[in-house]
């Protein structure tokens, strides 16, 4: 099971966006593995989902010698003016590496 989240500074700032992403690592949901990206500049949708949900399932099998049988997913720091691009841009990302 993984959740992530992308928060961001006010444009005025002219901070890259960090993507924080964390998944548990055991079915009590105590003990997690987590990674951070940056990205452009009030960028929400994520460049590298794939390479941190990759990550996350690797650490699961190297921790319980197997993938998990389910996977649960949260994603938060996005409007509703953008479901569809998570939709187009992000589930084909998070699908790619399930079906490896």
């Amino acid at each position: 099971p993984s959740a992530n989240c992308v928060c961001y500074l006010l444009p005025c700032f002219r901070k890259r966006s960090v993507v924080g992403f964390c998944a548990t690592t055991n079915d009590a949901f105590t003990k997690y593995y987590s990674t951070v990206k940056f990205q452009g500049v009030g960028q929400e949708i994520v460049d590298e989902l794939s390479a941190c949900f990759e990550s996350a399932l690797e650490n699961w099998k190297s921790i319980n010698g197997a993938h998990p049988e389910k996977i649960m997913v949260f994603r938060d720091g996005v409007g509703e003016g953008q479901f569809l691009e998570v939709l187009q841009y992000e589930v084909p990302q998070i699908l790619d590496v399930v079906r490896r």
